[in-house]
């Protein structure tokens, strides 16, 4: 009989996706334990049938909103029980995560219990969590160099980031597959898993202001939210465009893209700079936190030929184009147009 191991993580594809593969690439028995929204069902659902999967409910916690302390302790105890419930089912040899707020409790419970925890931080700079996390952890892996420093020599090592394993296309089978033409220029938008209103906005400025519908098309991840809006301006201004909330075979993306403009996830630029896709990156950046912008100069830093990072300024739509203008070139010369 496998031995049991719980890989834990939730709240968005960048902390899940990674988990999936690092469960399929080892022997052990998995059970995800995620948060409770349905992004991180359809995500185990889709990746692993099958699978254990346990959803807590554990709301985003907000420091300075102290009437809500005694509802988060609630839900805390509610996880906690039904961890217990889990535990004398399945008997872990392991719990191993990816970070965020799923992992305190589980990894609060793995200490009470005795169970060896690992931790796998996939940023430049740890989050809030993982750094609650730290002393918890037996081992900690580290796929940015830049993360080293943030943990003891003792009990961490690098790790590769776990890219999953892609079905790539040929551009004329993508763009087939997409309802494209192979033969335009392609750029692709990609919001992340949950979408960028920014982004979005920016895509029909740059679009709208820089380029003749017969000259190029789209392909655009655009989120639940802004979905349908989009689509309609599209097909109103008469380009041509391939729309969708959220992609599980986002490669068909890449092969099909001439350039990409995304966000600063760790997953979404790990993905890109193996695949050699030229990117424009705009970085999130919160109160909360700035961990994309970090994770963006390291690989611009690392590939200044691949990527280029921009701020979320008044002034990204021209510097967008100027970027998308600058791969264009690029690609011109590299085909002796």
């Amino acid at each position: 009989m496998k031995k049991v191991v719980w890989y834990v993580g939730g709240k968005s594809a960048g902390h899940i996706i990674p988990l999936i593969t690092c469960a399929q690439r080892e022997a052990h028995e998995p059970v995800f334990i995620t948060t409770h929204r349905d992004l991180d069902k359809q995500l185990v659902q889709s990746e692993w049938q099958g699978a254990i999967h346990c959803a807590l409910y554990l709301p985003d916690f907000h420091r300075k909103k102290f009437w809500l302390y005694p509802w988060y302790i609630l839900t805390w105890f509610w996880a906690f029980m039904r961890l217990a419930h889990l535990y004398y089912k399945t008997r872990p040899v392991k719990i191993f995560s990816t970070g965020g707020l799923t992992a305190i409790p589980v990894f609060l419970f793995g200490f009470c219990m005795g169970i060896p925890r690992e931790l796998f931080e996939l940023n430049a700079i740890p989050g809030d969590a993982v750094m609650f996390l730290r002393p918890l952890s037996n081992h900690i892996f580290y796929c940015y160099k830049a993360a080293a420093s943030f943990f003891s020599l003792q009990k961490s090592s690098y790790k590769a980031y776990p890219i999953r394993p892609f079905k790539l296309a040929d551009r004329m089978t993508a763009c087939s597959i997409l309802g494209l033409d192979s033969e335009k220029k392609t750029i692709c938008f990609l919001g992340g898993s949950q979408g960028s209103h920014f982004i979005n906005t920016l895509a029909c400025q740059v679009i709208g202001s820089y380029y003749a519908p017969q000259a190029i098309q789209i392909i655009h991840q655009a989120g639940r939210t802004d979905l349908a809006s989009l689509r309609t301006w599209y097909a109103t201004h008469g380009y041509r465009a391939y729309v969708v909330d959220f992609s599980e075979q986002i490669e068909i993306f890449y092969s099909a893209a001439d350039v990409v403009i995304c966000r600063a996830g760790a997953g979404t630029l790990w993905e890109l700079a193996t695949l050699a896709v030229p990117t424009c990156v705009i970085p999130l950046h919160t109160q909360a936190t700035d961990h994309q912008v970090h994770n963006a100069r390291a690989l611009c830093a690392e590939k200044p030929q691949q990527f280029i990072m921009i701020g979320q300024t008044d002034d990204a739509q021209h510097e967008v184009a100027c970027c998308i203008k600058q791969f264009f070139t690029l690609q011109s010369a590299d085909a002796g147009i």
